[in-house]
């Protein structure tokens, strides 16, 4: 695996190097573009948004995406998806996990932002789970 600064090397697009930082917050940038029935090219740029929560647009850079949940693809309109693949994997109620992590916060409030990373690092600790991150990128 390539190291650059004693960080893993996950991409390198454009002169651009991205590493895997164990500390920082998820996020994703996207670049679409799209060409209108005028054959006029337009593109969009969304830097470095929070990813909890959302969908995952960015399987072309993901090692092993065979490996994801098809739930985690999916766009449900809530920020469910960590209790939502936890319950696909585990083979238990989605309201059981959502209950665990009202439980966890303490409050119902982390269902308007999702489950952060380092919180389900915590939450598998604390209820004896492995935890493997594939594709947390920090900036």
């Amino acid at each position: 695996m390539q190291t650059q600064n004693g960080q893993t090397v996950l991409m390198e697009i454009s002169d651009e190097t991205f590493s895997y930082d164990r500390d920082g917050d998820w996020q994703i940038s996207s670049l679409t573009t799209s060409v209108g029935a005028d054959g006029q090219a337009s593109t969009e740029a969304i830097m470095r948004q929070p990813l909890a929560g959302k969908p995952l647009s960015c399987a072309a850079f993901l090692p092993y995406p065979d490996k994801i949940l098809d739930c985690a693809w999916a766009d449900f309109g809530d920020c469910l998806c960590v209790p939502r693949q936890l319950s696909e994997l585990l083979n238990q109620p989605l309201e059981d996990f959502v209950e665990c992590f009202n439980q966890f916060y303490d409050s119902e409030s982390w269902q308007r932002e999702g489950v952060s990373a380092h919180d389900l690092k915590k939450w598998c600790v604390q209820n004896g789970y492995g935890f493997f991150s594939q594709w947390a990128i920090g900036f």
